[in-house]
């Protein structure tokens, strides 16, 4: 009786550490699995930072490469390699890591690229300014690209009319068709150039002298800070005083003191050594002969050729017959008056 006790209670006991084993391999392994979720979820790769924003104005909004994740944009805020920025109202000032001064204007949606070019514009205006640290600032549109070392300037692009603008504020700076090579032109200070798609041409416009007209809504709507501001106007009000696109070296000359061609030229200047043909002796025959000709003082033009020979022999025929006619007339007439 107590050997037969003795092995249900043996046979309880292994049943209930068989249980208790079990649930301790299935705790084990829940712990396990946990542990190793939240370890793959904890490796995300940080970004790289291309720029930090400066000052910022409005709402402006900043996005990842994926454009997925939306930020506000305040001051101090990274922007990733590859990230954009989207501008509804207002403005951003960013720098960028190689030095380079980005201000972002309303309306506009622009990425910070990692390699390559610089900026990317798609939409909007930017107004840069790199400094003399030896990198080079390239900023491309889907149809062009400006390329700059040292200076300032403003990139436009308008996506309606697949317009891109570049205006040189200081300095000078290359502006080209991103798919056609030998398109360059060297944008001077004070000087805008276009590539407009909508028209046939694959080169930008030759550069020529911005208007202040022009230039200040541009300024405004970046609200560039006024002492920015007015060195830019002056610039363009130096460029449109120019009468030749560049300054001549060496002593000054008539050309250079030129004055433009909206004020007109002084009697001085009008009275120059410049001839439309080349100076001869036979010049005051021909003008006391024209002034003669148009007083009634010349019979004859001396420049008509002479008439030919035959042509005077039957002029002289006809005035001998007029003449034998008149005669015969006069008679006829006094045979009846008698």
């Amino acid at each position: 009786m107590n050997a037969r006790l003795l092995n249900h209670t043996t046979k309880f006991l292994l049943v209930i550490a068989l249980g208790a084993i079990s649930a301790l391999a299935c705790t084990s392994a829940r712990a396990d699995g946990k542990a190793a979720s939240v370890d793959i979820h904890a490796e995300t790769p940080v970004p790289t930072l291309c720029g930090t924003v400066n000052a910022v104005a409005g709402e402006v909004r900043l996005l990842d490469s994926s454009r997925a994740h939306l930020d506000d944009a305040i001051r101090g805020s990274g922007v990733a390699c590859g990230g954009w920025i989207s501008v509804q109202v207002g403005w951003v000032e960013i720098k960028h890591r190689d030095g380079h001064v980005v201000r972002v204007g309303e309306g506009s949606f622009v990425q910070f690229a990692g390699e390559g070019e610089t900026l990317q514009v798609l939409r909007g205006l930017v107004h840069v300014q790199s400094f003399d640290d030896g990198s080079e600032l390239r900023m491309a549109t889907p149809n062009a690209r400006a390329r700059m070392k040292f200076g300032a300037g403003m990139l436009i692009y308008d996506p309606e009319q697949r317009r891109s603008q570049w205006v040189t504020l200081d300095r000078m700076a290359a502006f080209e068709n991103r798919f056609e090579e030998d398109s360059q032109v060297v944008v001077g200070a004070g000087e805008s150039s276009m590539l407009d798609l909508s028209k046939p041409r694959v080169s930008p416009a030759a550069p020529k002298a911005i208007t202040v007209a022009s230039l200040k809504p541009i300024l405004r709507a970046l609200d560039i800070p006024e002492k920015k501001r007015d060195q830019a106007i002056r610039v363009a009000l130096e460029r449109q005083r120019r009468v030749i696109p560049a300054s001549l070296a060496g002593k000054a000359s008539r050309t250079d003191m030129r004055a433009p061609a909206s004020q007109g030229a002084s009697i001085q200047d009008r009275r120059g050594d410049y001839h439309r043909h080349a100076p001869s002796d036979q010049d005051a025959k021909i003008e006391r002969h024209l002034a003669a000709k148009l007083t009634g003082g010349a019979p004859r033009s001396m420049l008509e050729p002479e008439p030919d020979p035959k042509e005077r022999h039957l002029n002289a025929r006809l005035e001998a017959r007029d003449r034998a006619e008149r005669q015969r007339i006069i008679r006829e007439l006094e045979a009846l008056e008698e």
